[in-house]
């Protein structure tokens, strides 16, 4: 899809009364706010962009996570924020000193490593983690649809090593790149016909072509949907790969 000028209200972030009550924060939501160094001195201007996303979350009944990285000088400024926060909210602070980093690339790194942290935390704790690898990619770029075909192939050929596979279905070559992004976009068909919704093509595919594998013959996209439907993708890797349930 294109992003011209006809989408521009779709990236509209301002806070402005008619986003607020569209967009904005609901009971029960989670707002992140994350202050990187001089960004703290925004907290002392009530007109800040900061202290708006603030008001707005409160005043709606959201909760608060604030994460604040930045050198200690302006680390202790994160006090006054805290006195902010009400219970139930978190604020996170990651003190880094400045020396030999005039770029704050240290600082920059730091944040990203924390935000990457907690998002595998949240995949893992509903459930969209299998083994070490976040499976729940939904291939709508050429970046994404990449990496979704790198996890189908891993996952599939991962599965047909293992001793028990091969001790009960023979052994099989190995599945190339191109055949797991065959099988990819031929998911990614099925799931928009069939208005699936996103993230389910990976999970999909790695069940037929290893339902394929296992019967010797074609398996259809519904037996692999009833399939995750019934066992979800963990529980069936699981079942064929003992490795990943440990």
């Amino acid at each position: 899809t294109s992003a011209g000028d006809d989408q521009e209200l779709s990236y509209d972030f301002s806070f402005s009364p008619a986003n607020v009550e569209s967009k904005g924060p609901r009971p029960g939501d989670l707002g992140v706010l994350v202050l990187l160094d001089e960004e703290l001195v925004e907290l002392d201007r009530p007109d800040s962009s900061f202290n708006k996303f603030i008001n707005v979350c409160q005043e709606r009944g959201a909760n608060l996570a604030a994460l604040v990285v930045a050198r200690r000088n302006l680390a202790d400024a994160a006090d006054g924020l805290k006195r902010r926060l009400r219970e139930g909210d978190v604020l996170v602070k990651a003190v880094l000193e400045a020396e030999d980093d005039p770029l704050t690339l240290r600082r920059q790194i730091a944040l990203k490593m924390i935000l990457n942290a907690h998002s595998t935390g949240v995949m893992a704790a509903v459930g969209r983690v299998v083994g070490n690898t976040m499976t729940n990619v939904s291939p709508t770029n050429l970046k994404l649809i990449g990496r979704a075909t790198y996890l189908i192939m891993t996952h599939v050929n991962d599965t047909l090593a293992q001793r028990d596979w091969v001790a009960a279905h023979g052994f099989a070559d190995a599945v190339t790149f191109a055949e797991a992004n065959a099988v990819l976009f031929d998911a990614m068909e099925y799931v928009r016909s069939h208005e699936m919704g996103q993230t389910a093509e990976v999970a999909l595919s790695i069940i037929r072509m290893l339902e394929a594998f296992q019967r010797r013959a074609p398996a259809s996209w519904d037996d692999a949907r009833a399939l995750l439907e019934s066992d979800g993708l963990a529980g069936y890797l699981a079942r064929h790969n003992p490795r990943l349930a440990t």
